[in-house]
């Protein structure tokens, strides 16, 4: 059965858009949206990159094969072009 919501999102997207996807993370809800404009600043600096790589690999006690495959799991669009 649908809701009162989900009818006025299928007749009037434009006022009553779909919320946006939500992920759960170690530190709360992120949005996909979020998500992804953190890959894309990934992207463009090198640095900021380095950094999450490092997170990932630290995470993965030192593991760096693991730390990376979590990495360009959870942000694929860093790693194509």
């Amino acid at each position: 059965m649908q809701t009162v919501r989900q009818w006025l999102q299928e007749k009037f997207p434009k006022i009553f858009p779909k919320p946006a996807p939500v992920i759960m993370t170690e530190y709360g809800p992120v949005t996909e949206w979020a998500r992804y404009q953190a890959a894309m600043n990934m992207k463009a600096d090198a640095e900021r990159r380095t950094r999450v790589e490092n997170y990932f690999i630290e995470k993965h006690g030192g593991n760096i094969e693991k730390g990376m495959a979590e990495c360009r799991h959870n942000y694929p669009e860093v790693y194509t072009d």
